[in-house]
């Protein structure tokens, strides 16, 4: 364990003086005082604080929490139904938890107790490094605060250490919740306190960074002002009179506005720009390497990420996600669902308009013509039937079709790796972005180390054309979808065609697998209508016809577990044992 907190500290900071960490006492028997007098002591506290950032990354597990070592990484497109797992019950169930409970308060108690002290102790640095490490505590308590507020709404805002002395303290321990829309207010005054602090501009790559600080602003804004503008669920705390869930639709145009003006500070900076040049002959390998390549010198998209590093900062992804892997359940395999988001490349929907049970139209020479002159993203995230990859043929089959014209899909007649038994894919595709593609087939179970690119560029183009056409300017909104568009290949729109449909479909070719679309659903408020009714993804079932020895495709459903999402899982329930310590929390709708 050591061993792995002194790799983070070497990959979260950067420091140039690591013997300074290595020579510090154990934290139970040195002071406050001693830690922040210096700035290695400083540093020290800082990566505890970085290491519990609430990053939905290679190491968070819908069940399992952050930083955790001990489940397999499955995405929340599991939830989505953009992509399933072998084990159709595996990480697609929907609850009043869905997308993880993370109700901590011990994290804020540590953030505060570092800004505490850091205007405490901190003496012997000069003004400007104590507001550079001020303005990333109020970023990371940002962070902490954000995660929970778009679990749970209106939050206790604890912005102090708060000390038991005895008994008749207690009372002023139990703090009730603020309203959601004071929670977000607070959330973004942190942001601004972490600006007016001057937060350098140049921390290394996985420190919060001026641009960081832009991003995660737009990023909480435009999250409260979908809740002000879409959600119908309100909880009044009688107690109160606070809205602890819900904000008044007034309040979305402000939301809105603050979104694009913070994602409008890092587009007029220069700083950044989409990544186009990777691999500039396809423009599905050069989308796939955006994820594998996060240095700032060769890859201007990444405005933060994390690193990891083999052997000993490492986790659990490829191995469960490669055809050869060798695992009994091939996580996140991509469906039909997901396939259908990805438009022609003259404009013309993606959508095949094919029931279950049926053949797609038409007859194939080669298993990937189906997916063939669409965006470029699709190749560039979905590894599909009778395609390369690592030199491999994906040999996917679910069965002939015989002289007769009968179907045969016994084990016999199917590809190396075909559909419907263990260690198969259900939906005959596998995920391909963040895929190492150096790792060749001698894959172990805890061997990945790709880095986690958790704030990129074109994040930043999609909230700010989202606001602008919220606010009804997709004149403003038109050359920045534009802009990702061309980078997949696709043609120009007209401003006539911005609209919030075609936003929200660049949010799910961009992001899927990245565990975005997820909280979109949930911020935009239509889960319910996605998954209203049962729902159940779908998948392609490759045949080939002995007949005319060419390929056709069935759809089907996959898995027997539909999936539903009740309304009241746009807010998680907060635990019993929460409630318990603190009277004064008022429980979620619905639970």
């Amino acid at each position: 364990m050591k061993k792995v907190l002194l790799y983070s500290i070497l990959i979260w900071l950067c420091a140039t003086a690591c013997s300074d960490y290595l020579d510090l006492k154990p934290s139970n028997i040195v002071t406050d005082e001693d830690v922040y007098a210096n700035e290695s002591g400083v540093k020290t506290a800082l990566t505890r604080l970085y290491i519990d950032l609430p990053i939905e990354d290679y190491r968070f597990d819908q069940r399992g929490g952050f930083n955790n070592t001990n489940y397999k990484f499955e995405e929340l497109e599991t939830i989505t139904g953009f992509a399933r797992n072998r084990k159709q019950d595996d990480g697609a169930n929907l609850s009043g938890n869905s997308g993880n409970s993370w109700w901590n308060y011990t994290v804020i108690r540590n953030v505060c107790k570092y800004i505490e002290n850091l205007n405490k102790y901190s003496a012997g640095m000069t003004a400007d490094k104590v507001d550079g490490y001020q303005a990333e505590g109020y970023a990371i308590r940002a962070w902490y605060y954000f995660a929970m507020a778009k679990r749970f709404g209106g939050l206790p805002y604890i912005d102090k250490v708060l000390e038991y002395s005895g008994p008749s303290s207690i009372p002023s321990l139990e703090i009730p919740r603020n309203s959601e829309q004071e929670t977000w207010d607070y959330i973004l005054a942190d942001l601004d306190k972490a600006l007016e602090l001057n937060i350098p501009e140049n921390n290394p790559q996985g420190r919060i960074n001026k641009a960081v600080v832009y991003a995660l602003k737009a990023q909480v804004a435009i999250y409260a002002a979908s809740i002000a503008k879409y959600n119908d669920l309100v909880l009044e705390d009688e107690n109160t009179g606070k809205m602890v869930c819900g904000i008044p639709a007034s309040e979305a145009d402000r939301y809105y506005e603050i979104a694009y003006q913070a994602a409008n500070e890092i587009i007029k900076s220069e700083k950044y720009e989409l990544a186009r040049s990777f691999d500039t002959n396809d423009l599905s390998e050069n989308f796939r390497k955006i994820f594998l390549n996060v240095e700032p010198d060769k890859n201007k998209e990444v405005i933060m990420s994390r690193s990891y590093s083999y052997p000993d900062l490492v986790y659990r992804f490829d191995v469960d996600r490669l055809p050869w892997g060798g695992q009994s359940n091939p996580n996140s395999c991509p469906t039909l669902d997901l396939v259908e988001q990805f438009e022609y490349l003259d404009g013309t929907p993606g959508t095949f308009n094919t029931s279950a049970g049926s053949y797609i139209p038409g007859e194939f020479d080669n298993r990937e013509d189906l997916f063939a002159g669409r965006d470029a993203r699709l190749l560039g995230s979905v590894i599909v039937p009778g395609s390369t990859f690592q030199g491999e043929l994906i040999d996917v089959k679910y069965g002939e079709i015989n002289a007769s014209g009968k179907e045969q899909t016994s084990a016999k007649y199917r590809g190396k790796y075909g559909m419907g038994e263990d260690n198969k894919t259900p939906t005959s595709m596998f995920q391909k972005k963040m895929i190492d593609d150096s790792k060749k087939h001698s894959l172990t179970e805890f061997d990945s180390d790709q880095p986690w690119t958790v704030i990129r560029y074109a994040e930043i183009l999609l909230i700010a054309a989202e606001a602008q056409v919220e606010l009804g300017h997709p004149e403003i909104a038109q050359p920045l979808i534009n802009d990702i568009r061309t980078r997949a290949g696709l043609q120009e729109l007209p401003v006539s065609a911005i609209t919030i449909g075609e936003v929200r479909r660049q949010y799910i070719c961009e992001f899927v697998f990245e565990n975005k679309i997820f909280w979109n659903y949930r911020r935009w408020r239509i889960f319910d209508q996605v998954m209203g009714e049962l729902f159940r993804p779908r998948g392609l079932f490759p045949m080939l016809d002995t007949r005319t020895n060419k390929w056709k495709y069935k759809v089907d459903f996959v898995g027997t577990n539909d999936l539903l999402f009740l309304k009241k899982y746009y807010y998680n329930s907060i635990s019993a044992d929460e409630i318990k310590k603190n009277p004064k929390l008022v429980q979620n709708y619905g639970y």
